[in-house]
């Protein structure tokens, strides 16, 4: 979930930070930090306090998010800090914090189609990085044809590792791009190898089939023959999305590995045994694929094709485990929209990890995340003199199908100068029995009988009424209408009352899926109202979103993501 928060001034003049607290009165200390999707995770240091802080790329909506690491009475939590966040460039795909100079400042990597770019930190107090330049890979693999100095190659969707492979302290780039199976591509920093300085960072691909890996569907083999191996720069049709993530799992000094895949619904995560140290090899050799190296129970609870992630989290100086969505299916539903970041505490050591899955709600849990799609609306619902909080939220799709759209409602048990909201009900109005998608609420007294009554914009572009039949303290909400004045709009209708003419009467602004407003006035009164059409596109305001995709011609290759327009306007 992806949420905004905006106290209007008509609705409060607030005093102090608003509360949040689940239904059991517990504080929800990152409540408004947005809820997390398909999040990345790097450590970094934002304050120099000495106390690793966390920078998180959400693949969903591009986002950066920093969390710093906070201590109170000996006890240190993560808090929400936007304030370093325009610090960062726009990136899409991926983005990761790692040092390749040896300088002791993360560097930015992030993908830049179907590539690499990278970011030297130059920060001094804040975070600063010098003007990116693209990344190139030497082949020295002549399997097949090959053109030197390429640009270093990177699937959009996929999740490369950025890790010390060859033990010479600088980052190596281990990626998978072939267009045959799925084997991995080692590419080499050679700087140190040449002698060259650290900033000048140089790849070399001295390994296309990296461990003897290989993946056919959804199995994975090792010892895979790499005679006249092809690596293509464009994604294919229908590639499925693959993480990577190394450690050393037994303590013998080599890379072992995780290798996930959205090829397989279940047992999503292999983990390969190196063999390097048993056979006293001179390179890395995968000798055994474990399927079940989770329990049966925690299978059941990792995403499909999960982000990997090895850090300490929990401030004890050992790197904990962490698997969160990379992968994202809209159409199927097989991704978890809440739940979905998963915490592995290790007990054991960095070389000879014993993990313990803690909570599926990493840091989201202390969020108000409610899943997909999140229209928040203020009401003062219990007429008390402070406005409440009503979302209305598609839930977990993984759950709901995307079908069963309903209502959370918290009530403001504080002021409205210090308004501390508390979650009163998860399916307020006991909504999710009517099916109902992409509902977005809007209250206002539509029969001038001093309590609110209730209007619900649907997917299909028609609206909902209900009256409140109840009081304005007790209120109870009845369905009326599907239907509300037959008004229908091109899609995803997102009403609000506002006055627009100041006659004193409730008009009705509509968002909807083609990015603009539709005004409706009130040509009725405040008791018997009569809405009638204006405009479609009040003020000439246009709301999109573009998500880009390129067709390659007909290569049968795509580059990113599809090709779509997509609009949406909602008026508060």
């Amino acid at each position: 979930m992806l949420f905004g928060f905006n106290l209007k001034a008509q609705l409060f003049e607030i005093s102090s930070t608003p509360v949040f607290r689940d239904e059991n009165g517990s504080v929800l200390s990152l409540a408004l930090a947005g809820g997390l999707n398909q999040p990345q995770f790097s450590p970094y240091d934002f304050n120099q306090d000495g106390t690793m802080d966390l920078f998180i790329f959400d693949r969903t909506g591009n986002k950066v998010l920093i969390f710093i690491a906070v201590t109170v009475k000996g006890v240190t939590n993560y808090r929400y800090d936007p304030s370093y966040e325009d610090f960062f460039p726009k990136g899409e795909q991926f983005m990761q914090l790692h040092d390749y100079d040896l300088d002791g400042k993360p560097d930015l990597w992030m993908y830049l189609v179907d590539s690499v770019m990278l970011y030297r930190n130059v920060s001094s107090t804040v975070p600063q990085f010098e003007a990116g330049k693209g990344l190139f890979a030497l082949d020295t693999v002549q399997y097949s044809s090959w053109n030197p100095n390429k640009k270093l190659s990177q699937v959009g969707g996929c999740l490369p590792a950025i890790y010390d492979v060859d033990g010479d302290s600088d980052m190596d780039f281990i990626t998978n791009l072939n267009i045959f199976g799925s084997k991995i591509i080692f590419n080499c920093n050679n700087s140190i190898e040449l002698g060259n300085p650290l900033s000048e960072i140089g790849f070399t691909i001295v390994d296309k089939c990296y461990g003897g890996v290989d993946e056919f569907g959804a199995d994975l083999i090792i010892n895979a023959p790499c005679e006249n191996i092809e690596v293509y720069y464009k994604q294919k049709k229908h590639s499925a999305a693959k993480t990577l993530m190394f450690f050393d799992n037994d303590g013998d000094g080599d890379n072992d590995l995780f290798f996930g895949s959205s090829e397989r619904s279940t047992n999503p995560v292999y983990f390969l045994e190196n063999g390097k140290s048993d056979l006293n090899y001179y390179k890395d050799t995968f000798i055994r694929i474990d399927t079940s190296f989770f329990s049966v129970a925690e299978e059941g609870k990792i995403p499909v094709a999960p982000a990997m992630f090895y850090i300490d989290v929990n401030f004890d100086g050992i790197k904990d485990l962490i698997l969160a969505n990379n992968d994202q299916d809209k159409f199927s539903y097989s991704v978890r929209e809440k739940d979905n970041v998963l915490l592995f505490l290790n007990s054991g050591t960095d070389n000879k990890p014993t993990f313990n899955l803690d909570r599926m709600d990493f840091l989201t849990g202390d969020m108000i995340d409610l899943g997909g799609r999140v229209a928040p609306v203020f009401a003062d619902l219990d007429n008390d003199g402070d406005q409440d909080l009503i979302l209305a939220t598609s839930g977990n799709h993984l759950i709901t199908g995307d079908t069963t759209d309903f209502l959370v409602y918290y009530q403001n048990v504080g002021t409205s100068t210090s308004p501390d909201f508390k979650e009163i009900s998860t399916d307020y109005l006991s909504l999710k029995a009517m099916e109902y998608r992409g509902i977005v609420p809007a209250f206002g007294d539509l029969d001038g009988d001093a309590d609110l009554d209730l209007l619900l914009g649907k997917q299909d572009g028609t609206i909902a009424h209900y009256e409140n039949t109840g009081s304005s303290t007790n209120p109870t909400f009845t369905l009326k209408t599907e239907n509300f004045s037959s008004i229908t709009v091109e899609g995803n209708a997102a009403p609000a009352f506002v006055d627009m003419n100041s006659d004193g009467k409730l008009d009705l602004l509509i968002g909807n899926i083609s990015g603009t407003l539709v005004y409706y006035q009130n040509n009725g009164s405040n008791t018997a109202p009569s809405f009638g059409w204006v405009t479609d596109s009040l003020g000439g305001i246009v709301v999109n979103e573009l998500i880009s995709q390129k067709f390659l011609g007909d290569t049968g290759f795509y580059d990113s993501l599809i090709y779509y327009y997509y609009g949406n306007s909602a008026p508060q």
